[in-house]
């Protein structure tokens, strides 16, 4: 306890001559998240406790990685989603056998038509991609706000973007069909552009429902669109 008898032995600090003034134990080591903080320098100056250091922010923690598929699952998401993209066709396939009971004109103007309205949509396929990868990463994440909103938003420009396109093959369909037809022009081409008129009605249903089928595939739910098809 009392260390003002204590003696060292010689060459106890390497040579040098002992420091004047009296011993003293410092504290022990501080805890952890604590340093010591020099004193004034001089004769009898003392060690500084400073706060505890703030330890950084943690990162959120994230959700768990989806389980691997099995072939089950991929057999019931692809089957649904294969009739999906098969519907269009058989459609084309019915009008034609319903068409070509009533004239074979018909019948042959109803091959440009038909081409005329299966390309136009077309230019609005981005917007299904688009929703699709945007509504699958959302889904993915966990973010289920991200994925609505994406949806209203795709299903919205859909609408708008079919109502301009179905505009657009309307007020064109006569010169649309007289190309088509080529040389056939003057007999097929106002049966093709009557054809064309109709589903050119129908193009912003059609827009938005293929978009609202992006979005369902997107959520990894091929029933639902294959049941409205």
């Amino acid at each position: 306890d009392d260390l003002s008898s204590l003696e060292l032995p010689p060459g106890a600090f390497g040579g040098l001559e002992p420091p004047p003034g009296d011993l003293a134990f410092l504290p022990s080591s501080p805890e952890l998240g604590q340093q010591w903080s020099d004193g004034e320098a001089g004769d009898g100056a003392a060690l500084t406790l400073l706060p505890p250091v703030p330890s950084p922010p943690q990162p959120p923690p994230q959700p768990p990685p989806p389980k691997e598929p099995t072939l089950r699952d991929c057999f019931a998401f692809a089957l649904p989603a294969m009739g999906i993209y098969a519907a269009p066709t058989l459609m084309s396939l019915i009008d034609a056998s319903f068409i070509g009971r009533a004239s074979t004109a018909q019948l042959a103007a109803l091959g440009p038509a038909g081409s005329i309205s299966d390309s136009v949509p077309f230019f609005l396929l981005f917007l299904s991609i688009a929703a699709t990868n945007l509504c699958s990463k959302a889904h993915a994440s966990g973010d289920h706000a991200a994925a609505s909103r994406v949806a209203r938003t795709a299903v919205l420009l859909g609408g708008a973007g079919g109502v301009l396109l179905g505009a657009g093959t309307l007020l064109c369909a006569s010169s649309l069909s007289r190309v088509y037809c080529g040389a056939q022009a003057a007999l097929l081409a106002p049966l093709c552009a009557k054809y064309v008129a109709i589903r050119a009605a129908a193009l912003p249903a059609v827009v938005v429902s293929t978009v609202a089928q992006a979005v369902c595939i997107g959520g990894k739910d091929a029933r639902t669109p294959m049941l409205a098809v």
